[in-house]
């Protein structure tokens, strides 16, 4: 059986009612985090550009940044394991701390080595990005380490990968959607474009990109889920 676009879609959609107390737990923390980032960055700018980048600045986008990616790798893991008709809590998106860590460890590696690709040839890159992307959830569900699932995903990923590419693009395209604006944003005034943006519009463009995220996330959870289903038959 080959995995339908429109079956992990409708798939992911079916999800959100059962996992929305966490999704809507790390899709607020994104929201609220992603507001103060533009509050600080264009209070910043207003100032004049810095000639170093501020410490705490640094401090707070690695601190939050992690503290995001451990919410959204929780999230991933409730849908994973989420059974019908069985909705999840909101201390179901906190991992144990191990788990997290491993987590966070192997989306890094998928994320530098497939960012390489996408550096120097733009295909393999995206070719890694798909062998690859059932690493995290293979960590999270304790089928594979931190290593072992790198060859794993390769294994299960094997004839669903074109479909896998197609699912994923339309919200990747919409993911990249308010980075796009903000840089049209920047091409017509270059040093006032975070500045200029109305905590409005930041809203907006927050909103959307978290709702993608999410969507995403549970995404690659339904996908997941097929295709171990499937390995098992």
């Amino acid at each position: 059986m080959q995995l339908r676009v429109t079956q992990l879609w409708l798939g992911a959609v079916a999800v959100l009612p059962l996992v929305w107390p966490p999704a809507a737990v790390a899709g607020g923390f994104s929201i609220v985090v992603g507001m103060i980032n533009q509050s600080v960055v264009s209070q910043t700018l207003a100032e004049g550009v810095p000639q170093t980048f501020p410490g705490g600045l640094l401090v707070w986008s690695i601190a939050t940044g992690l503290a995001s990616w451990y919410l959204y790798c929780g999230l991933l893991a409730c849908a994973i394991r989420v059974a019908p008709a069985q909705q999840t809590r909101v201390a179901d998106l906190f991992l144990p701390l191990g788990l997290g860590v491993r987590a966070i460890v192997a989306s890094l590696l998928v994320m530098i080595v497939s960012m390489l690709g996408l550096i120097l040839f733009i295909v393999p890159g995206i070719l890694l990005l798909l062998i690859w992307s059932m690493v995290v959830p293979l960590v999270l569900d304790g089928r594979a380490g931190v290593f072992d699932a790198f060859t794993l995903s390769a294994t299960i990923t094997k004839g669903s990968r074109g479909a896998l590419f197609l699912a994923f693009l339309v919200p990747s395209i919409l993911a990249m959607a308010p980075a796009w604006i903000a840089a049209g944003q920047g091409m017509q005034q270059p040093d006032l474009a975070v500045v200029s943006m109305s905590p409005g519009s930041a809203l907006i463009l927050n909103v959307i990109s978290t709702a993608v995220a999410v969507f995403m996330t549970l995404l690659l959870g339904v996908a997941y889920r097929e295709l171990t289903a499937h390995t098992e038959r």
